[in-house]
């Protein structure tokens, strides 16, 4: 057998706009500062969802002179995705 070199399940980039009243954000920058593992589902409308262990490792916001406010991270998997339907 080979050792793989992989050392993660790799990466996943996030990014939304700011939305303050919105208990999402608000979880999400919570998570920024503890830097622990957290469950991550992704819906897909008619398509099930991807449900993932991930630990966010950088939280951005891009503040422009004019438009919204938007924000964008990055998250390593703990372990591969999973495509779940139901």
């Amino acid at each position: 057998s080979i050792s793989s070199a992989a050392v993660a399940a790799g990466t996943i980039d996030i990014a939304g706009y700011v939305d303050i009243s919105t208990n999402d954000y608000k979880e999400l920058l919570a998570w920024s500062d503890l830097n622990e593992k957290r469950w991550m589902r992704i819906s897909m409308p008619s398509n099930g969802y991807l449900l993932m262990e991930v630990t966010l490792d950088t939280f951005n916001w891009d503040v422009p002179l004019d438009g919204a406010i938007a924000y964008s991270g990055s998250a390593t998997l703990a372990s591969k995705p999973r495509h779940l339907f139901v």
